[in-house]
């Protein structure tokens, strides 16, 4: 096994030490951070403004231990699923995704989900492990040349909306969108990110007093605590009005976006009761809704609502001046669409 220590674990005064002891000048380091974070770049023999004997000074005790690309599936739509190998030989999988105005990338935070969703492909996969700052990073990475390449766009939004909950990899999230917004970094706007959770309110709390500059979508998914338990167990310790008391905070300090997603299945959460109940969760309080019909995941129960019902819930909320908008399904037929990501990677090249 390689022991080399990544390099990205270093901060920057650790990184002047070594640059000293190792007989360089401190302004290598900026140019380090500039390769790293401002160019995406994880290798150092593509470093060019190092000397030969720096850059192998720097491969003799560092590594980079990247996400490396095994697999990439493109939709009828020109989704684009990418799945990544780690170094440890685990599986992630982001989505690239295009449209009239923009190219929206859904990225992972972790290997797969302990959150237990009834309806998800990821919960299936319940033995994960976080994501390092730097393997979220890297998912941004690929999408910024893929959408280049393949679009000639830019990379615009980014979802934080794959694999795994994003609030229970904290450092390690809010690490990586500091450097996808910062300088050195790519210096993306944060308003341009959604981080999608079930809804950890002491989490949502903490975000707002750090004056988190993201959006916030929740996964809301059932007007009820009890319909709530039996999908999202973790329901089961925060309850729904808990979680939008965390949620208007969250907005109250940051100005940030919130959004409300909402899951339709048949005969679950798709009653004229179900929409009174969530019209009334959506008064007084700064909302988006993001009605999603069910993507099919097999094995699992569940089926989408229809069309009309969906339609009539849309219809419904903004005669209530609510904003509500029906999310399509981008990617159903590689399953890269919502809910539908579990980490299998398919075949690689």
């Amino acid at each position: 096994m390689n022991e080399k220590t990544d390099i990205r674990q270093l901060i920057p005064t650790e990184l002047e030490a070594w640059f000293e002891a190792a007989d360089e000048k401190k302004f290598r380091v900026r140019q380090l951070l500039e390769w790293m974070w401002t160019k995406g770049i994880n290798d150092f023999n593509l470093m060019t403004n190092f000397s030969v004997e720096l850059r192998n000074k720097l491969t003799a005790e560092f590594d980079f231990q990247r996400i490396t690309l095994i697999n990439q599936q493109i939709s009828a739509d020109k989704t684009v699923k990418a799945a990544f190998r780690c170094y440890d030989n685990q599986v992630i999988e982001a989505v690239l995704i295009p449209s009239d105005d923009r190219v929206t990338v859904c990225i992972s935070v972790q290997t797969g989900c302990k959150m237990g969703c009834t309806f998800c492909a990821t919960g299936l996969n319940k033995q994960a492990r976080d994501l390092t700052f730097w393997e979220i990073f890297e998912q941004v990475a690929y999408s910024r040349r893929e959408a280049s390449l393949r679009f000639g766009a830019e990379l615009s939004n980014i979802v934080v909306m794959g694999m795994g909950e994003p609030f229970m990899n904290y450092e390690n999230l809010t690490r990586a969108i500091s450097l996808i917004s910062g300088t050195p970094g790519f210096g993306m706007s944060p308003s341009r990110i959604t981080v999608s959770t079930v809804g950890i309110p002491d989490m949502i709390l903490r975000a707002a007093d750090e004056d988190a500059k993201f959006n916030l979508a929740f996964s809301l998914h059932a007007s009820t605590d009890a319909e709530r338990n039996k999908i999202i167990p973790i329901n089961k310790k925060h309850k729904i009005d808990d979680v939008i008391d965390a949620l208007k905070y969250f907005q109250q300090q940051t100005g940030g976006d919130v959004t409300f997603e909402y899951l339709m299945l048949n005969g679950v959460n798709d009653s004229p009761d179900d929409l009174k109940r969530l019209i009334s969760l959506c008064c007084n309080f700064r909302v988006k809704v993001n009605l999603i019909p069910y993507n099919i995941v097999p094995g699992l129960p569940y089926k989408s609502s229809s069309d009309e019902i969906i339609d009539y819930f849309v219809a419904s909320l903004s005669k209530k001046g609510i904003i509500a908008i029906r999310r399509k399904s981008r990617g159903s037929d590689i399953a890269a669409a919502c809910g539908q990501l579990a980490g299998t990677g398919g075949k690689s090249y």
